[in-house]
């Protein structure tokens, strides 16, 4: 599912994005700000992370947890900024307490985030059995980025017994909404979507 681990499998996360989104304003700028959004979110999972950071930066800046979390991801992994470990701690950390509500409260974005943050190490203890769990929750309600995590880790059985049914019935899901990610890793497994 994610960034650097080791057997073949395409890392990243899923596609983009529920428009629910949890963003300070009212009215007409709360929705502009859901728009850069999600301009911002599809970027990044179109690998437009120059973009991406662009706009999301001014939205982490205003405490858009969403934003927030994804400035953090490309600070931590360098996509399009120097690699930064103690921004990227700076950003998580940020995020962190709404998305934890956000998760808690059914929010698969925040779910999915969450179980991303728990499969690196990001602001938490690196924990599989934890990122399955949140990957599962967002994965149940569609969540095509989710659902290409969790495949992963079923591919690799990382917080989850191996089990490569069950990464295939995952990636296939996510495929199906178009989650580029799931294609290529169903792709690497040698499986049709």
């Amino acid at each position: 599912a994610g960034d650097g681990s080791g057997s073949g499998v395409v890392v990243g996360q899923g596609v983009a994005a529920s428009a629910r989104a949890s963003e300070s304003g009212t009215g007409s700028q709360a929705r502009g700000q859901n728009a850069i959004l999600e301009d911002g979110i599809q970027a990044y999972y179109a690998g437009d992370y120059s973009r991406s950071f662009e706009l999301l930066y001014p939205l982490a800046e205003d405490g858009v947890p969403r934003a927030q979390f994804r400035i953090g991801i490309m600070y931590q992994f360098g996509r399009s900024v120097a690699q930064n470990e103690d921004l990227a701690e700076k950003w998580f950390t940020a995020a962190l307490p709404e998305l934890l509500r956000l998760a808690q409260q059914g929010a698969p974005w925040a779910q999915t985030d969450l179980g991303t943050a728990y499969e690196f190490g990001i602001a938490l203890q690196q924990d599989y059995e934890r990122a399955a769990y949140w990957y599962g929750r967002a994965a149940e309600r569609g969540y095509a980025g989710a659902q290409t995590n969790l495949g992963v880790l079923y591919a690799q059985g990382d917080g989850v017994p191996y089990d490569r049914a069950k990464a295939i019935f995952w990636l296939r899901k996510a495929a199906q909404q178009g989650d580029r990610v799931a294609r290529e890793n169903l792709g690497i497994l040698g499986v049709e979507p």
